[in-house]
């Protein structure tokens, strides 16, 4: 999604904001969550991209080495496959826009801070050593979407949520490995398309189990999986 599509998403869902005057009010009050999951930014290829061009510079037209998303987050060769893990805690604030009987439109802002971190156990194009990414990173994500629920049991819900949002993300990067030690810090934006599917169960802090899947336009993707409390 390009810098224009963002701004208009942007302006977008201020708009909706604005148009509403019950935002915050008792009627759709806004409700606080924190969350607690796994999946990484969207914007960590970006990110991995900008520090490796800051040591190796820009992979020359026709060849040239430089550490790419590939060699982390695909396969590149069949045998170098890289394993890691992604961490997140969140703070949520969402809001209802407008209900039907049959599904509501919802506005969420989120704020998180997470970890990523990745190993290359036999390197990556020339360099035969192990190496090692780690990601530290902060994103703002607000999202405009649809939502259906429907009751499970006696207190339980269960529900979809599909739409889209943008992710701007401050992210600091650290290569290392036994020749390289590069480090770079960058910010990014990125927009996406997103579903969900969550369990609900009524308790003293709402609690929600989710997971969904993140799509961006040059499919870039994450899956997600993340537990919450409302407060």
């Amino acid at each position: 999604m390009g810098e224009i599509t963002i701004r208009v998403f942007l302006a977008g869902l201020f708009l909706f904001s604005g148009l509403y005057p019950t935002v915050g009010s008792a009627q759709h009050p806004i409700e606080l969550r924190l969350q607690a999951g796994s999946g990484p930014s969207l914007t960590l290829p970006d990110a991995l991209e900008s520090a490796a061009n800051s040591f190796f510079g820009p992979t020359p037209v026709g060849g040239g080495f430089n550490l790419s998303a590939d060699d982390i987050f695909g396969e590149t060769d069949g045998a170098r496959q890289s394993s890691g893990a992604s961490y997140a805690l969140s703070l949520q604030a969402s809001q209802l826009i407008w209900s039907r009987p049959d599904m509501d439109i919802m506005w969420d802002a989120m704020l998180s801070v997470g970890q990523a971190y990745y190993r290359l156990p036999e390197g990556a194009g020339p360099l035969i050593d192990p190496i090692s990414v780690r990601f530290d990173y902060v994103t703002l994500t607000p999202r405009l979407y649809s939502q259906i629920e429907r009751p499970v049991g006696g207190s339980g819900v269960w529900g979809v949520r599909s739409g889209g949002g943008v992710e701007v993300s401050r992210t600091r990067v650290a290569i290392t490995s036994a020749l390289l030690d590069v480090r770079d810090t960058s910010i990014h934006a990125t927009g996406f398309v997103f579903t969900d599917a969550y369990y609900g169960w009524d308790s003293s802090y709402n609690g929600q189990i989710a997971f969904g899947v993140q799509v961006t336009q040059d499919k870039t993707f994450a899956l997600n999986l993340g537990v919450s409390a409302a407060y």
